[in-house]
């Protein structure tokens, strides 16, 4: 059972005024992050104010110091009065002695309180906005009218001395509800930083002027003069609820210094709980008395703290807790979920030095210290009780306010904290930037309960929701991965493939293991990279694990983990090809009319370039032509240029290299096979396709994409070309067979292709607009196509196709706008698990695969990788662990740009002519305005559809053609067409006399 706050809800703000409107219009843009060295000292300069003298009920006290109690409760009672100068100097010596130990030195404060009480003009109530006001100009003043005040009485006083700058006033704050149901007119107890200042007051305020102008007072901290406060129970018996305000006091200068708040500022609901600083349970932790050390994600912003990154590696990990941490002990990890996304493991324990807690307090100008034990669970809860009264001014070990021991596992999102710190609404909503992950499986955290007695709680957060061996915790088990709760899945739903497991028991030094991966794909890479705008990735094929990036027209190599390695500028104008081949690695592009090539041997390290005197305009193709390896490439003159690559390693012969004329215009892409003797090629022109049959083909719109496909069953090659007007031809042998134009609402530039080698058939792939859709050469949308989902998972970028789980079925592997890594099944368009794994952030370079060498017992095994650069220039890998191929695994299907897929000979060939299970219309039922009727034939074929309502009139009759091989679909326009059930009959008539028919029955719904 969670142990939860039974007394108060803290909003931070300004109660049933609003507190969410408060932090929302006056904690936003206050982002002025004040990083403290060792050496520098924050200057606080506080004062005392009373209001006029008033009884209202919506205030507590008359506004004089003193006047919130109406009985004497003496000096044992937590803040007791009097409530003056040396008290409010006891309570910032608190939050002294808090900052320098949880800084680790670097934040040391003195302070000054002025010693004459002020008195404003106007009673507290007048001091407040107007009930749902947005307008805080009432706050504004009553600091101006203090500081004008504090001006005048204390002209001694060198305010430029001072930073930051408090008022004590008389009363109550409004940031403790105690469930009554009265308007609440106490003053907020907030930090005015110079970012609201300007809200209330215009951006051409920059402070207070004091000292006949020559110093400004930019911000104030409003503190009253306790939290304490009188209730009344249904006996009518007076009851003082005791809190303290040094969590407020300490939180406030927490936001000076530039943290933002932690709770849900949307709802001022606790959303970390007693696990840090900036939130709701945390400053009020153990009743206010004293807060917890900051969360590690507060001291990392602040640079009080750096984790350790742990290395992607399946190890066992040592933490132990900062204050019995020795020499080279590891206190705080960081295990990266993506470039944006990771976990933060640190040990909390309320007692580690293991000498109980010791309290520090100040009573009747008296020091004690009070020494408080654990309950029978060994956990501390510490109440006003547990005092004998006074001012607490220190404590030996803060995190005693935490609720219990163990491993905390914090989730951290830099990709929402970015997207809202400047509002300050990190952890608003339903996604959070900073949270726990509750090792107990039940997000309760700053959830709303209900005692029996009908009294409202909040969840803060209990031992169970550290992780550590013996958590009795009903769903506990000790591990923390994809199929746990909580699981170890990225905020955006992918898995991570990060498992922690069997974490140590509860002590100073703890210990758990961590894995990645499963048994199909495993993270190898995660490398911050220096690119500026990436284009294109490869890795050589039968190369290691290398990656050639061209980032701009610059050439960056980098080696596994390592940082950037090479550096070639101006290495390429156009996507670099590249080969690993007997031992040498081989990477060409060009730069107008001039070759640039990088050869890296066992024997050499080559850069090198020369000139062929016509600019190079098609990217370079890497073939193997009668066992030597070649380079070719097109030019603006439409000339083809084939260098053979060994002679680029300095032989005595020089360059050999090849021009020959095959187009009368600019080539601006190559088709060939990788190892094919035929000499087979495409030649793609603006306007034309040229093949090596002298073929050649001008079609009506400029091109932009193709690729080959070798189509073993026929024995031919047919070119596959995209044009400018969406529209798609498939070129045989100097002839279009077929043409279709692609229904879509944006830009299509780019495909890529996709095999069925049993059915001995190719799809096109591509990107539509944000879905994924596949089509046959026909234009058919194939079955369970397009993947359609909301707008979060739009995909970016071109797909690339592979078989990744050896099931010889080719995938599809394409990210998601929302930075997450999506594989699919190509026949039923299933995601495979375990994807989609989290890439982090999203990527507009095409992922590529590659074959990775991996040694395993010894012997080097080849296996499929992935490689993802994304938008924060972070270069991703994972190893999938199966001996499926690569299908087009990059913008050119390979690093070589070799533009070519073979199909090998069907397995399952159809024999049947029409087969009648093929023919279907979608969608059904209809709904908007046309339907597609589908037909497969194997042969050229006439197709005639009448289409007939429920009385057997004929409503419409379709002519169109099929062609052999192919799903053909024909369009019914149902625009004009009443609801209803129609039966189309289907006939279909081959070129050689076959004859076939089937009534498909369609619904349509208007």
């Amino acid at each position: 059972m969670k142990k939860i706050i039974l007394f108060a809800i803290i909003v931070m703000g300004l109660g049933s005024i609003s507190a969410q409107s408060l932090l929302k219009e006056l904690r936003t843009g206050y982002k002025e992050v004040h990083r403290l060295q060792s050496t520098d000292t924050l200057k606080i300069l506080a004062v005392m104010v009373e209001f006029q003298e008033d009884r209202y009920d919506a205030t507590v006290g008359n506004g004089k110091f003193g006047s919130v109690y109406t009985q004497d409760y003496g000096d044992t009672i937590i803040d007791p009065l009097p409530h003056n100068a040396a008290y409010f100097s006891d309570h910032l010596e608190f939050a002294k002695n808090y900052y320098k130990k949880v800084s680790n030195g670097k934040v040391n404060i003195a302070y000054n309180v002025l010693p004459e009480v002020l008195t404003v003009s106007k009673y507290m109530r007048d001091y407040i906005p107007v009930y749902n006001s947005n307008d805080f100009t009432p706050l504004g003043n009553f600091a101006k009218e203090v500081w004008e005040l504090a001006d005048k009485k204390f002209a001694n006083v060198r305010f430029s001395d001072y930073d930051l700058f408090v008022i004590f006033h008389a009363g109550v704050s409004s940031g403790i509800d105690l469930g009554s149901f009265t308007i609440d007119r106490n003053l907020p107890s907030i930090y005015l930083s110079p970012g609201s200042l300007k809200k209330i007051f215009g951006d051409q305020f920059n402070g207070f002027p004091v000292q006949n102008n020559s110093a400004l007072i930019n911000n104030t901290i409003l503190m009253p003069e306790t939290e304490s406060r009188e209730s009344t129970d249904i006996e009518g018996t007076i009851h003082l609820d005791e809190f303290s305000i040094n969590g407020f006091l300490v939180s406030n200068i927490g936001s000076y210094l530039g943290l933002p708040d932690l709770l849900d500022t949307e709802t001022g609901k606790s959303a970390i709980g007693r696990f840090g600083l900036m939130d709701s349970q945390g400053l009020n932790a153990s009743f206010g008395m004293f807060p917890p050390e900051p969360s590690p994600w507060e001291k990392m912003y602040l640079g009080w703290e750096q984790p350790i990154t742990v290395p992607l590696e399946d190890e066992r990990i040592g933490i132990a807790t900062r204050l019995s941490a020795v020499f080279n002990d590891t206190t705080l990890i960081k295990i990266p979920i993506s470039s944006s996304e990771y976990f933060l493991v640190e040990n909390r324990q309320q007692d580690a030095r293991k000498d109980f807690v010791k309290i520090t307090c100040k009573r009747s100008g008296s020091i004690y210290t009070k020494i408080v034990h654990p309950d029978s669970l060994g956990v501390y809860y510490i109440t006003p009780d547990s005092l004998n009264g006074g001012v607490v001014i220190d404590v030996d070990e803060f995190d005693a306010s935490v609720p219990g021991n163990g491993l905390v596992i914090w989730h951290i999102d830099e990709n929402i904290i970015n997207q809202n710190i400047a509002d300050n609404r990190i952890n608003a909503g339903d996604v959070k930037g900073v949270y726990v992950e509750e090792a107990d499986g039940i997000f309760d955290i700053g959830q709303s309960f209900f005692t029996i007695f009908g009294d409202q709680v909040i969840g803060e957060g209990s031992n169970e929701d550290f992780w550590y061996k013996g958590n009795p915790a009903e769903l506990y088990t000790n591990r923390f991965s994809s199929d746990t709760k909580p699981n170890s899945n990225s905020d955006t739903g992918a898995k991570s493939l990060i498992t922690l497991e069997n974490f140590s028991g509860i002590s100073n030094n703890m210990s758990f293991d961590i894995k990645y991966g499963d048994e199909l794909i495993k993270k190898i890479e995660t490398t911050q990279t220096q690119f500026s705008s990436p284009l294109s990735i490869s890795v050589p094929y039968n190369g290691f694990n290398t990656f050639n990036v061209l980032d701009g027209n610059k050439l960056l190599r980098l080696e596994g983990n390592s940082p950037k390695v090479l550096d070639l500028p101006r290495f390429s104008n156009i996507k670099q090809a590249s080969i690993s081949y007997e031992g040498s690695e081989y990477i060409l592009g060009s730069v107008d009319d001039t070759v640039k090539f990088y050869i890296k041997s066992t024997a050499t390290d080559l850069y090198g370039n020369f000139s062929i005197g016509t600019e190079i305009t098609s990217p370079f193709v890497i073939t193997i032509d009668n066992n030597e390896l070649y380079g070719i490439a097109g030019t603006k003159d439409g000339s083809l240029i084939r260098i053979k690559l060994k002679s680029l390693e300095g032989n005595k012969d020089g360059y050999q290299y090849s021009i020959s004329k095959i187009a009368d215009d600019e080539i601006t892409q190559m088709c060939k096979p990788f190892n094919d003797n035929s000499g087979y090629f495409s030649a793609i022109t603006k306007t034309s396709v040229v093949d090596a049959s002298s073929n050649k083909v001008v079609l009506p719109y400029n091109t932009i994409k193709a690729e080959m496909v070798y189509d073993w069953n026929r024995n031919n090659y047919s070119t596959i070309i995209l044009t400018n007007n969406k529209r798609f031809y498939i070129i045989n042998n100097g002839s279009i067979i077929s043409e279709f134009e692609v229904e879509s609402s944006g830009i299509v530039n780019n495909f890529s292709m996709l095999l069925d080698n049993k059915l001995g058939k190719q799809f096109i792939v591509l990107n539509n607009f944000g879905r994924i859709v596949v089509y046959n050469l026909n234009g058919s949308i194939v079955d369970n196509f397009p993947l359609n989902y909301s707008d979060v998972f739009n995909y970016t970028s071109t797909p690339i196709t592979a078989d990744i789980n050896g099931d010889l079925v080719t995938d599809i592997i394409a990210i998601s706008y929302n930075g997450n890594l999506h594989a699919f099944d190509g026949k039923t368009g299933k995601e495979i698990e375990p994807f989609p794994i989290t890439v982090g952030v999203s990527s507009t370079v095409m992922p590529f695969i590659y074959k990775y060498s991996s040694p395993l017992s010894g012997s080097p095994v080849d296996l499929q990788a992935i490689a993802v650069i994304d938008k924060n220039n972070y270069l991703h890998s994972w190893i999938i662990g199966t001996n499926g191929q690569p299908n087009w695994g990059s913008e050119f299907g390979n690093s070589m740009n070799n533009s070519t897929v073979k199909v090998n000979q069907s397995e399952q060939v159809t024999s049947d002519f029409f087969p009648v299970d093929k023919a279907y219309n979608w969608p059904n039922p209809v709904y908007g305005s046309a339907t597609n009727i589908r037909c497969y034939v194997d042969e050229n074929s006439q197709v005639t559809i009448k289409i007939f309502d429920l009385t057997g009139d004929l409503v419409d009759q379709i002519e169109s053609r099929a062609v052999g091989g192919f799903d053909n679909d024909i369009k019914w326009n149902v625009s004009n067409i009443q609801s209803g059930i129609y039966y189309a009959h289907l006939e279909v008539l081959s070129d050689s006399g076959k004859s076939a028919s089937k009534i498909i029955k369609i619904a349509v719904i208007k």
